[in-house]
């Protein structure tokens, strides 16, 4: 019984997972770009967070070269970069 157990658990674990990574692989943002004061309306993210906590951040998508941000880049790296607690 135990060992059916330990099965059907890691069984969803596995399902749970990659329910995760499809949700994370979808794309939630149009493609478009975004200047600083969009990342309110898009993300959430007030302006003056965004340059405190993100902007200059490693691995933070770059700007091009008129300022403005690829969104789905950005949607993608805040969803791989966020804190989750059980």
């Amino acid at each position: 019984m135990d060992s059916l157990i330990s099965a059907l658990s890691k069984l969803f674990k596995q399902a749970y997972e990659q329910g995760v990574a499809d949700g994370r692989s979808q794309q939630t943002v149009a493609h478009k770009m975004i200047g600083r004061k969009d990342f309110d309306h898009e993300f959430g993210i007030k302006v003056d967070a965004f340059d405190k906590h993100y902007r200059d951040k490693q691995g933070f998508p770059k700007p091009e070269g008129d300022g403005k941000w690829y969104a789905p880049a950005v949607d993608k790296w805040l969803l791989n970069h966020q804190n989750v607690s059980n």
